[in-house]
């Protein structure tokens, strides 16, 4: 199963690019596998604790499903002043 990953900010840096891919070998995974798989592909990711996600357009929990072809935003932590 292929996951297309859109990231904002740092996550973009860590990811050294705006997109990327994913790869898992079940059909479905939930988002919490998606953090650990990226955690483990990109240590980096370990350092966001509040990293969100989303999926058309909406802000979803890790334990939501997502399948093949599935587009996810990384968002990170904003500050601002």
């Amino acid at each position: 199963m292929e996951l297309k990953l859109n990231a904002f900010g740092i996550a973009k840096d860590i990811l050294g690019a705006k997109t990327s891919k994913l790869y898992f070998e079940n059909e479905q995974v939930s988002l919490s596998e998606v953090r650990l798989k990226l955690v483990n592909v990109y240590p980096d990711f370990a350092h966001l604790a509040s990293l969100r996600f989303a999926t058309l357009d909406e802000y979803r929990e890790d334990s939501f499903e997502v399948g093949n072809g599935d587009e996810i935003l990384l968002i990170p932590p904003v500050s601002g002043g």
